[in-house]
């Protein structure tokens, strides 16, 4: 697996963890929640975040390699230019 679909994977899985937490911090009121709180603003820029983390993981998900493989094979086909160069 390569290292950008790790890191896709990694944005997926904290975001995913953080809008939760984030989402439902009030049913757990006096450890992460405030006791007779409503949805605060600390809440909603977890969620936001959380979000954004999903949807940038979902975008580095979906590019994939490609635009490394391609880089790949024009760098390949310079070095066997270069050499036939060289050779002649």
């Amino acid at each position: 697996m390569s290292q950008s679909r790790i890191l896709a994977v990694l944005f997926i899985i904290v975001g995913i963890l953080l809008a939760l937490v984030s989402a439902i911090a009030d049913l757990f009121q006096g450890t992460i929640g405030a006791v007779n709180s409503t949805f605060g603003w600390k809440q909603l820029l977890g969620l936001v975040l959380g979000i954004i983390l999903i949807v940038a993981g979902i975008i580095l998900l979906r590019q994939g390699d490609e635009e490394y493989e391609d880089d790949d094979e024009d760098l390949e086909a310079e070095v066997v230019e270069e050499e036939a160069e060289r050779r002649a």
